[in-house]
């Protein structure tokens, strides 16, 4: 953490914000960080310039909501054969579920060399959301499918009017990890039903698709409840049920699922406890421990959650996907994702997804395993290039050393044998 969000004068919600009139998009604050007495307790690479801005975007209901995000501009662009700094838009992984958990506000912010500094390097203009209510003074609703698209589009916006027209192109790509490759998908699928302009397709990073399907599986399926146990990720399903009851809380009540040590970790989380404090929360305990019954998973409220927040992904795509995923993931489901890629093609005779499988790899490392394969994959999207961009559904697996035909054919077969 570099700054307290609750005191500081940038998040806090201006005069120039209506919750009538105020529209997605706007620009409510705008700061240069790099140069500044601020940009000092800052650490990323000296060749990056860093921005950050309070913007309008909008909720579930479609309400303006303020929303905050920083913008990092490489270098250079005398390398990559444009005059303007490609637009690529970095949506993050789960941080936490409070205001003071945004990436804008950690010194890294957040994610670092893993995806985001390397992407910027190259010579992409970053957009980096950190989705309303964090940062921003306004509820924050976590892996909500929806509202993070809306969240992405309104940041492309905002930064269009932040910037001369000669600095950023106007075509824009997204590729997010872990919640943010739930979002970068549902960017994909709102681009197809109120598109921003300019939308050239997306990059999901072992995402997080349909929570509610994940967390049946792993906390129903006692080999995945094991591992959730030995990785210290229970936290995620507290979470996940606070979500559900931010959206729904005269039928959800925390108290009648949680443990007292589950409703302590979940005050904890909620005090500020940002990722890392969620894991050492639940070091060493079991499901058992944290929740009095795991029912609230098949519930109609999370049903209606699931349906209000559109996460499972089979919505029709505005442009080419590219999906990473590690078979070894220890924080989402690779059979969940799999079903949700194969659900979408099933649906959408456009689709043009390829969903890359990497062997042995986890839900972290799977960044940088990828990394070759999703930025020759952005740069064929601002190229247009057909030979990389796919032009229709299709899987394969990307260790040489491993690959067979029929391995990801089997690759949905193999993992609803092994849980």
């Amino acid at each position: 953490m570099i700054e307290n969000v609750f005191n500081s004068t940038f998040y806090a919600t201006p005069g120039n914000f209506s919750s009538n009139s105020s529209k997605p998009g706007e620009i409510l604050k705008f700061e240069k960080v790099s140069g500044s007495d601020l940009d000092k307790v800052y650490a990323y690479p000296p060749g990056l310039t860093l921005y950050r801005m309070l913007y309008v975007s909008k909720d579930l209901t479609q309400k303006p909501v303020p929303a905050s995000a920083f913008i990092l501009l490489p270098y250079t662009t005398k390398f990559t054969g444009t005059t303007e700094m490609r637009t690529v838009v970095w949506t993050h992984g789960t941080s936490g579920i409070t205001r003071d958990c945004a990436p804008s506000v950690q010194r890294q912010l957040y994610y670092d060399f893993v995806g985001l500094y390397l992407i910027a390097m190259k010579g992409y203009a970053i957009i980096a959301p950190d989705y309303a209510g964090q940062g921003a003074d306004t509820q924050f609703n976590y892996v909500s499918a929806r509202s993070h698209a809306y969240d992405v589009a309104s940041a492309v916006i905002a930064s269009r009017t932040a910037f001369p027209k000669s600095l950023l192109t106007y075509d824009w790509a997204v590729i997010g990890h872990s919640e943010g490759g739930l979002s970068a998908w549902a960017v994909n699928e709102h681009q197809a039903v109120e598109p921003t302009g300019g939308f050239l397709g997306a990059v999901s990073v072992a995402p997080a698709m349909d929570p509610q399907s994940i967390n049946q599986r792993q906390l129903g399926l006692p080999d995945l409840r094991a591992a959730m146990e030995a990785a210290g990720t229970v936290f995620y399903p507290v979470t996940f049920l606070e979500s559900i009851r931010r959206l729904n809380t005269t039928a959800v009540n925390v108290s009648d699922w949680l443990t007292p040590k589950g409703e302590k970790v979940l005050e904890y989380i909620l005090k500020g406890g940002c990722f890392a404090v969620g894991n050492a929360l639940v070091a060493g305990s079991r499901i058992e421990d944290i929740f009095k019954s795991v029912a609230w998973v098949n519930a109609s409220f999370t049903d209606a959650w699931t349906d209000n927040v559109q996460s499972r992904g089979v919505g029709a795509l505005a442009g080419p996907m590219l999906v990473i995923q590690g078979d070894k993931d220890e924080a989402v489901d690779p059979y969940t994702n799999f079903k949700a890629y194969q659900a979408n093609c099933a649906a959408n005779k456009d689709s043009k997804i390829r969903y890359s499988i990497y062997p042995d790899m986890m839900h972290g490392p799977v960044v940088f395993a990828g990394f070759l394969e999703y930025t020759q994959f952005l740069w064929a999207l601002f190229e247009k290039d057909p030979w990389v961009v796919p032009s229709t559904c299709e899987s394969s697996y990307q260790n040489a050393t491993i690959a067979s035909p029929n391995l990801a054919i089997n690759f949905a077969t193999r993992f609803q044998a092994r849980h």
